[in-house]
């Protein structure tokens, strides 16, 4: 199952922070399982009718796009060059990696080239499906112009590159993507002129872009989770601090609540079956986990000084789960993050082998590519120092999933 989370290139400290903080986005606490009457959304739409695939989760997770998108096959990224962004592809059984441009004379300068995103200096995210690629540009202001928020679709070898959907002035779409291959899931939240604020859980025809409104949260905040199958998990936080999470079935519109908890109380997390809760109690964290058949329970299963502040989970690959932990703090208040990856087959938990040079902090992990997803993603970074403001650039590195485990540096560079 596809999930993964960002943090470390140079701002470590402030994007743990506020990817720990996570309080309203995929940190999540504890709580029994939750009712019909106090879980699902108050007013259940219809379902989409969509001639649907599995549904698969196109993001990083629910608070990041992210500029990497893994396939059975390999890997794009959006790389920023020279002011442009830049589409490359990484082929896992030829180890190439080259530009998303087919054309033999192409400079790859302009917007004639299908490798060529934007040459604003913002680069989009990006997501693919078994047939579509996806940009996806936030709403921001370079001093001036206006950009909105949108999202583009293409053919996996970059052609045929359209905007499926511009969104209105103070709307932004939220980080969680899902696709059925006929339609996109996400959120998206619009603030008034008068700072009015709603969220509503929305569908994109992949086809004609028209958009439909599935759910509506008034003032809450609502997040993409995840997909199992033909579901979305589905996270709502309301206006009184209760994060209900839900799944939601868009062939037919059902709703199954699943659990509420309220603030800090636990981290959670959403992948295929799977649902996550890393418990802290004291300086060590609980993991309970089931999938509806089956439920694993690891007690003490690592430390954590900062409760659920200090606890972020990175993805779940290969019946892995990998999950950053502050473990202590320096005397210059800078923290210490290790990584733990936590096998839910065996109960096995080791941390994770590989760190940045200078930082010393686990190298992240940003996907998984092959069918049984056994090639492992990491991004690294390139120094001509020892200190974080010699850092040249940031590179992609590939692994074997058991060489990764057992500490063995069987690394290919990507690009």
């Amino acid at each position: 199952m596809n999930k993964k989370s960002n943090i470390f290139p140079l701002q470590i400290l402030s994007v743990m922070m506020a990817a720990a903080v996570l309080a309203s986005c995929s940190a999540q606490q504890a709580g029994a399982p939750a009712t019909s009457e106090n879980a699902a959304p108050s007013a259940p739409p219809a379902g989409d009718n969509a001639p649907a695939g599995e549904l698969k989760m196109l993001s990083l997770s629910p608070d990041d796009t992210g500029a990497q998108a893994c396939t059975d096959q390999g890997m794009y990224w959006v790389e920023i060059e020279d002011g442009r962004s830049m589409i490359h592809y990484w082929d896992l059984a030829t180890g190439q990696a080259t530009y998303l441009c087919a054309s033999p004379n192409c400079q790859h300068t302009d917007d004639s080239c299908t490798a060529f995103a934007t040459s604003t200096g913002f680069a989009p995210s990006i997501g693919v499906d078994e047939e579509h690629l996806y940009l996806f540009f936030i709403d921001y202001n370079d001093g001036q112009n206006e950009y909105p928020a949108r999202i583009e679709v293409g053919n996996l070898d970059g052609g045929d590159r359209h905007t499926l959907y511009t969104f209105g002035s103070g709307q932004t779409m939220g980080a969680g993507v899902v696709s059925d291959g006929a339609r996109l899931y996400l959120t998206r939240s619009t603030v008034s002129p008068e700072g009015a604020y709603s969220n509503e859980l929305i569908s994109l025809d992949v086809n004609t872009g028209e958009l439909t409104t599935l759910y509506s949260a008034n003032e809450g905040y609502l997040f993409v989770l995840g997909t199992d199958g033909d579901e979305l998990w589905i996270k709502e936080i309301t206006t009184d601090g209760i994060h209900k999470v839900s799944t939601y079935a868009p062939a037919t519109g059902a709703w199954t609540p699943r659990t509420e908890y309220e603030q800090e109380q636990m981290v959670g997390y959403a992948s295929g079956p799977w649902w996550f809760q890393l418990e802290p109690d004291g300086e060590q964290v609980t993991l309970t986990a089931t999938d509806g058949t089956q439920e694993i329970h690891l007690p003490d299963c690592f430390p954590s000084v900062q409760g659920t502040a200090g606890i972020y989970v990175e993805g779940y690959y290969h019946d892995t789960l990998f999950v950053d932990s502050v473990t202590g703090v320096e005397e210059d208040s800078s923290l210490q993050v290790k990584m733990f990856a936590i096998n839910c087959q065996t109960g096995q938990v080791v941390e994770f082998p590989f760190t940045d040079a200078v930082t010393g902090r686990p190298l992240q992990v940003v996907g998984a590519a092959g069918p049984e997803e056994d090639i492992l993603i990491l991004e690294n970074n390139a120094y001509n120092g020892t200190t974080q403001t010699s850092w040249e650039r940031t590179f992609y590195q590939a692994i074997p999933f058991d060489d990764c485990m057992a500490g063995t540096a069987n690394f290919t560079n990507i690009n």
